[in-house]
């Protein structure tokens, strides 16, 4: 579907990919996406500041170059850099490639109706939505259009819950000055430094859980809360 529309079985190395937020989750897949050779555009107007703008550069080139664009931003309504509707009306309409869209960050960044009236004009050639607006009352109309619709799980890695739980655990123990818990299970600080397409392939794919959602999308929060963790990408 998207491969049809968008890439015609190009190789990666042919694709721009446009990441939208360089945070911890952006800067793997900034590390990621150039191993696999594709041309990598960042977005990250806090970052530019403290960094200068030589690495960085701004929404509307991502709308005109990138066939991918993903988001991985905080979401902020206030302040300097407010992320919330990133994805409007005006950034659709500036749209060069028909690009594949994907929100794993926070619902409210990408405006619902937008993507959908950017789905049904073509100017995106599909989406993958993990984070919703208005989670768990999600819109029919966007996961009926959505290439790929999962229950805010992109996190839910095995691997990335020890991470989550050591550092919870550590902090409090810091806190209350206690002894140091020793996690009966670690694993790595963070992802593998390298990538390759099979281990993605071998690590995950979304279309059970794309398949589940579509099927019941009124129990979005049981299908969050049972989630049987899957294994990081090793």
């Amino acid at each position: 579907m998207w491969r049809k529309a968008v890439d015609d079985r190009r190789p990666l190395s042919s694709l721009t990919i446009g990441i939208v937020g360089v945070g911890h989750v952006g800067s793997i897949v900034k590390r990621w996406a150039r191993q696999l050779g594709m041309k990598v555009l960042l977005c990250d107007p806090p970052r530019a500041e403290r960094e200068g703008d030589a690495m960085f550069t701004d929404m509307a080139s991502i709308a005109r170059q990138a066939d991918v664009i993903t988001f991985h931003t905080p979401m902020a309504r206030q302040g300097a850099h407010p992320t919330f509707h990133l994805l409007d009306g005006s950034f659709t309409a500036e749209l060069g490639r028909k690009p594949l869209v994907i929100n794993s960050s926070r619902g409210p960044v990408t405006d619902t109706q937008s993507l959908i009236d950017a789905l049904d004009s073509g100017a995106i050639g599909a989406a993958a939505i993990d984070c919703w607006e208005n989670e768990p009352t999600i819109s029919r109309p966007l996961l009926e259009k959505a290439l790929i619709a999962t229950p805010h799980i992109a996190g839910y890695s095995r691997e990335g819950k020890i991470r989550a739980t050591t550092m919870a655990v550590n902090a409090l123990t810091a806190h209350f000055n206690l002894p140091q818990v020793v996690m009966h299970e670690k694993v790595a600080p963070g992802a593998a430094e390298s990538v390759t397409l099979e281990a993605i392939a071998e690590s995950y794919t979304p279309a059970a859980d794309t398949l589940s959602l579509k099927e019941n999308p009124e129990k979005f929060e049981q299908l969050r809360n049972t989630y049987d963790y899957r294994h990081e990408v090793m």
